[in-house]
């Protein structure tokens, strides 16, 4: 086990007590942690917790003065992209013990694979004269731990379907097919989008009595590349996706609808965008890829859904 030494004073343990992070929905209320049902990219993420903060005894284990101003800190940050996403600031008092509660939402659209929620205190500013070994720069950590989950959306919630291919007149050997309508963008997405599992396949049909093997995982991580490659393929190559869905608006505004259209926005946001790149640049570019070298455009997606990401053995 690692543990983190830091170059100045830091409080010991018990003068911050934090209850776990809880799940909050319309019709439940859980421990975040785990797989997260019925999660999906529309879906955003509603967490909540409380924290007691001894803010003298912080100070004095730190060395610092009683004016010195700290805060609680929350970030997410997805597997995806291991960007951090400052989710809530809280100020705490100059002195006593301050009880809080934390109540995030994590927008879904940012989110793929996995996230982990940092809770950190921290200075809340500069420090003038610091003495010796103690923390001087906003945004020295004093305190922090993390929580996290798996997306169960990340590639479970596909609209699947077990098919003899042989009695469908599809080719008998094949391990699936993907069926993508899009004559209309605008459509739901679950209505325009469904993959055929062959049953006489006998990997296939292992990997659907037992989705938990090795096999089975990586036997779906593969379909993923294949679905995303030929669903961001066709829409950058359709005049009528690019008419309704590059520069539709505010590139911060969230896709929220379940639209075919949206959902490869989505994923081209948080699995195929590269650092400080738009969506619309990334579907600009990716367009140019698929047209100039296809091999290279399947070789970029393998890499934005970190394929294969299943352990063999």
């Amino acid at each position: 086990m690692s543990v983190r030494t830091y170059p100045y004073r830091t409080p010991t343990a018990d003068r911050v007590v934090a209850d776990s992070w809880v799940r909050v929905s319309t019709s439940d209320v859980e421990i975040f942690g785990g797989p997260l049902e019925g999660w999906d990219y529309a879906t955003d993420l509603h967490l909540r917790r409380s924290v007691v903060v001894d803010c003298d005894g912080v100070r004095s284990d730190a060395g610092l003065r009683t004016d010195i101003p700290i805060r609680i800190c929350v970030r997410s940050r997805p597997s995806s992209s291991l960007i951090r996403t400052l989710e809530a600031t809280v100020p705490l008092a100059a002195g006593g013990r301050q009880s809080i509660t934390l109540d995030v939402v994590v927008a879904g659209r940012n989110l793929a694979g996995a996230v982990t929620m940092e809770t950190v205190l921290e200075l809340a500013e500069d420090v003038v004269e610091p003495a010796p070994f103690t923390a001087a720069r906003a945004s020295s950590m004093l305190w922090r731990d993390e929580a996290a989950a798996s997306l169960d959306g990340d590639s479970g919630l596909l609209p699947v379907a077990p098919v003899s291919f042989s009695a469908a007149g599809l080719p008998p050997g094949a391990a699936w097919y993907v069926s993508l309508d899009t004559a209309r963008w605008e459509w739901a997405a679950m209505g325009s989008l469904l993959v055929l599992l062959n049953t006489d396949n006998p990997a296939v049909n292992a990997a659907l009595e037992d989705p938990t093997t090795a096999g089975a995982r990586s036997l779906l991580d593969t379909l993923e590349v294949d679905l995303v490659t030929d669903l961001v393929g066709r829409a950058v190559e359709d005049e009528r996706f690019r008419d309704s869905y590059l520069a539709a608006g505010d590139e911060d505004s969230p896709d929220d609808d379940f639209s075919l259209g949206s959902l490869v926005r989505a994923l081209v946001r948080v699995r195929l965008a590269q650092p400080n790149e738009s969506v619309d640049e990334a579907l600009s570019r990716l367009r140019e890829l698929r047209a100039g070298d296809p091999s290279y455009y399947r070789a970029a997606v393998q890499h934005g859904l970190g394929y294969p990401r299943s352990e063999v053995g």
